[in-house]
């Protein structure tokens, strides 16, 4: 057989072994399970080399790693995978899928998982469950905003989950992931939708703009952009009324406010992806006469403060003025 495939199935041993201890309560080396995560995911950007993962069998494995931290509450397995080797597997999973129209339908391919609990001491639980890429995603999602229920409980180990907050690698690659399976995808994007992400991930944004944590903001408010974008110019990606709902979805409240919150970031190369985002949002966001007036002070605020930048030494001309022009369409739009 050719290498690769033997390389693809010796990382599918590794994860197996890893799972079947992690349901069993046995040691897992995370150590291997982080090098063979690292090696695939350098694979994964190979097309050929993502399609024989797949049909081995490695993809509902990649999902059950990347799920471990998201059991049932009755089942809370003994082991959870550290934030590192969750966040490898998403990684993986966003590189694998980012692109490919082949292979978008794994983002909602159904992956069942399943541990036995042990009941007592004569009887076993088989637990089970069905999920996919993207519903994993999601749960971490939830994880980041302390929102799963099942986030601050004790397991067999005596191991207390911490209540809220992920890893900042796992933060990125989380979001990383969830665009390279949303974008161009408008059956996950349905499946999003049913799942109720645009809310959930429109939290996590409110929570990093609270918090200033203007990076990882421009990066949720820069996704919204994109599937909007998407959804107005893309009419092949599913139906009229997925498209519509995928708009409305990312212009509620929360979304608004976000992007006119990311005008708040020094950084000017951020105030262009919050100008970017409202060049697309301000058409459905405008409805709301207050959000509308937020808007236009934050914007002509904005536009003052750049009238005194000594542009020669700070910033490209070019670019400035284009920035400039961007400014001024958006005012535009607010009236």
């Amino acid at each position: 057989e050719p290498d690769q495939v033997k390389v693809l199935k010796e990382h599918i041993v590794i994860f197996e072994k890893a799972l079947a201890a992690a349901t069993t309560a046995g040691d897992v080396d995370e150590k291997e399970l982080l090098f063979a995560l690292e090696e695939l995911e350098f694979h994964a950007s190979d097309v050929d080399m993502a399609r024989d993962f797949h049909t081995l069998g490695g993809w509902p494995l990649l999902v059950s790693i990347l799920s471990s931290g998201s059991a049932s509450p009755e089942a809370i397995q003994s082991y959870q995978f550290s934030d590192e080797v969750r966040a490898h597997a998403a990684w993986a999973i966003g590189t694998a899928v980012k692109n490919t129209g082949e292979f978008f339908p794994w983002a909602v391919e159904p992956v069942k998982m399943q541990a036995d609990i042990p009941a007592s001491a004569h009887d076993v639980l088989r637990w089970t469950k069905t999920t996919t890429a993207l519903s994993a995603l999601l749960d971490i999602f939830g994880e980041w905003n302390g929102q799963n229920d099942h986030n601050a409980v004790t397991n067999s180990t005596g191991y207390t989950k911490n209540k809220g907050g992920i890893s900042r690698k796992l933060q990125q690659k989380i979001l990383y992931a969830t665009g390279s399976l949303l974008r161009g995808n408008g059956l996950a994007q349905e499946h999003f939708i049913a799942l109720g992400g645009p809310l959930l991930i429109a939290n996590v944004l409110q929570t990093c703009l609270s918090d200033k944590d203007w990076k990882v903001s421009s990066k949720v408010v820069l996704l919204a952009h994109d599937l909007i974008t998407e959804s107005i110019v893309e009419n092949n990606l599913g139906s009229h009324d997925s498209r519509k709902l995928i708009a409305e979805a990312f212009t509620t409240k929360i979304w608004c406010d976000g992007a006119v919150g990311l005008l708040e970031a020094s950084d000017i190369r951020l105030k262009e992806k919050s100008l970017f985002a409202l060049e697309t949002m301000t058409s459905y966001c405008i409805r709301d006469e207050l959000w509308r007036d937020k808007a236009r002070k934050s914007i002509e605020l904005l536009r003052r403060q750049w009238k005194s930048t000594n542009v020669d030494e700070d910033y490209d001309q070019e670019w400035f003025a284009e920035l400039q022009t961007l400014s001024d369409v958006v005012h535009a739009q607010l009236f």
